[in-house]
């Protein structure tokens, strides 16, 4: 997945190993693609700077792919029972 800043043109890759880009052609589950909104959401409810404990979870929920962490961030940041409504209400 990547994004492409309309404005300037310049991508923005998201798929790297071992600090190598991936092209971005590559096959990426769903549950993988919704952490990257759930992350923009975070950031975006979150006054600077970010704590500690939410950085220490979006680090695993990207790095190691958790669902866990994605769901932790969404309860504790977001809405304890409804954070993927959140998430989808901050896309839209």
């Amino acid at each position: 997945m990547y994004v492409l800043d309309l404005e300037n043109q310049r991508e923005m890759n998201f798929a790297y190993e071992g600090g190598a880009e991936y092209p971005p052609a590559i096959a990426i589950t769903a549950a993988s693609m919704i952490k990257i909104p759930i992350m923009v959401s975070i950031f975006a409810k979150l006054d600077e700077p970010t704590p500690q404990q939410a950085l220490t979870l979006l680090q695993g929920m990207i790095e190691k792919s958790s669902n866990d962490e994605a769901d932790l961030l969404m309860q504790i940041y977001l809405d304890k029972n409804l954070g993927p409504i959140a998430v989808t209400d901050n896309m839209t």
